[in-house]
């Protein structure tokens, strides 16, 4: 009897061990079947950056950009997120592609830059599925490529500003347009500067503003105009001649206001209560005397300023449709 039970209890060790090794090699084949799966591709948002090239890219690698941006069999044009950027355009037309290559007029800089900003619009280039190049587009003045750590002159926007403009993506003509009206205002504000500080034109323009010294143009301006009250009315006109904003403009108008202040508030006031300014005139003693700078250094003056000159300022200043102006006089002039 015991030794039926032994014989027994071996032949259940015996099946379970089978059973073991037959699931063992169940689970081996298993395993041998997913490694022979071909991998998954990354989706579309996992696709890593492409690595940088080279700080500043030879013409043979501008050549090998060009011939990637007009392999692609597809591309997508849009501003970035969190921009205001409207409209978005994709093609798989080989006349887009190939148009939006031949409007990009490239140039390696001698040394490395970089814009602060990331760019917009942004096109993005595909083949078979994968990305071969990202291109953005910086203020009409340079590119920017994925691949190389430093930004590439565009020399000729025009070309790149139509090809976004016909394809639904206005942001670069609008910016554009801006740019140029934007140097119209500074040639105006240029061309209302007294003479006699024309040689320093060049030094207002490209200065470290506020730190741009005032000193050299004293002796020229009073050479000019030798009395005070000429000098107040050539600078008040001077100072109404600029981009319109009397917040936010251009630090270079800083250089009228600054000099004015100098000034002691009768000298000031003479000159703002006369009935023959010009626009220009009346717009600059507004714009001083509601200035910030004005109101921080000098507030007790304002206290000093004619019920009938508050008046004539306000009265010009509401006639703009600036709201910030328009705030800013009633604030200084209300009576």
């Amino acid at each position: 009897m015991r030794r039926a039970r032994l014989q027994g209890l071996v032949a259940v060790v015996a099946a379970l061990a089978a059973a073991a090794s037959v699931g063992v090699a169940l689970a081996d084949h298993a395993a041998a079947g997913a490694r022979e799966l071909p991998p998954r591709p990354p989706p579309p948002e996992l696709e890593k950056p492409r690595p940088f090239e080279a700080v500043i890219p030879t013409a043979g690698q501008l050549a090998a950009f060009h011939a990637a941006v007009t392999s692609a069999d597809r591309m997508v044009a849009h501003g970035r997120d969190g921009t205001a950027e409207p409209g978005r355009f994709e093609s798989t037309d080989r006349r887009d592609i190939e148009g939006f290559d031949a409007a990009l007029f490239l140039t390696a800089p001698d040394e490395r830059m970089r814009d602060f900003c990331e760019g917009t619009p942004e096109v993005k280039l595909y083949r078979a599925g994968q990305l071969v190049a990202i291109v953005t587009y910086h203020h009409g003045s340079v590119m920017r490529a994925d691949r190389w750590d430093t930004d590439l002159f565009l020399d000729d926007p025009e070309p790149l500003i139509r090809w976004f403009s016909d394809r639904g993506i206005p942001g670069p003509q609008r910016e554009q347009e801006e740019r140029l009206a934007a140097q119209r205002k500074e040639e105006e504000w240029f061309a209302a500067m007294p003479e006699s500080l024309l040689p320093y034109r060049d030094d207002m323009r490209d200065a470290d503003w506020p730190e741009f010294d005032l000193e050299p143009l004293r002796p020229p301006l009073a050479r000019q105009y030798p009395a005070t009250a000429d000098r107040v009315r050539a600078l008040y006109g001077w100072y109404g001649s600029g981009a319109g904003p009397w917040s936010g403009y251009p630090a270079y108008e800083g250089a009228a206001e600054r000099l004015l202040l100098e000034y002691p508030i009768e000298d000031l006031l003479a000159v703002a209560s006369e009935t023959r300014l010009t626009p220009a005139q009346v717009e600059g003693a507004a714009r001083l005397l509601a200035g910030w700078d004005f109101s921080q250094r000098r507030a007790d003056d304002l206290q000093k300023v004619a019920p009938s000159l508050k008046a004539k300022l306000l009265a010009h200043a509401m006639a703009s449709d600036d709201e910030d102006k328009r705030r800013r006089a009633e604030v200084a002039f209300s009576l």
